[in-house]
């Protein structure tokens, strides 16, 4: 189990914990983040563990990028668009293309879905 505080800016934020719980997987990641706040159910983000080959069972770190890039363009389209939100979507974005092109490299290399080092 593993505390995560890297969101904390404000004391607002303080009242919103992230966990990481459940052994670790192969690849040395948690399985599942649990995130607690105030008045509200404890939402439960579970990560695709195992090969996907052999069952979907959970989030992948590009799924979950897709929706906070999703959220800054919305922002952006809105009546408050920022520099900062514009910087952020950008890496978001760039994220994105290095995780994508990781698995398009593994495609031509004949090694996606398959545990290889």
């Amino acid at each position: 189990m593993k505390s995560l505080t890297m969101h904390h800016v404000t004391e607002s934020d303080k009242q919103i914990s992230v966990t990481a719980v459940g052994d670790r997987t192969k690849g040395n990641t948690y399985p599942i983040y649990l995130i607690e706040y105030p008045n509200h159910p404890t939402t439960r983000i579970d990560f695709q563990t195992g090969l996907p080959s052999e069952g979907i069972n959970g989030l992948t770190n590009e799924i979950l990028l897709s929706i906070v890039a999703d959220r800054l363009r919305d922002f952006q389209a809105g009546p408050y668009p920022c520099d900062e939100n514009e910087m952020a979507l950008s890496n978001v974005l760039n994220a994105m293309n290095f995780l994508q092109s990781r698995t398009r490299s593994r495609i031509m290399r004949g090694v996606e879905g398959k545990l290889v080092k």
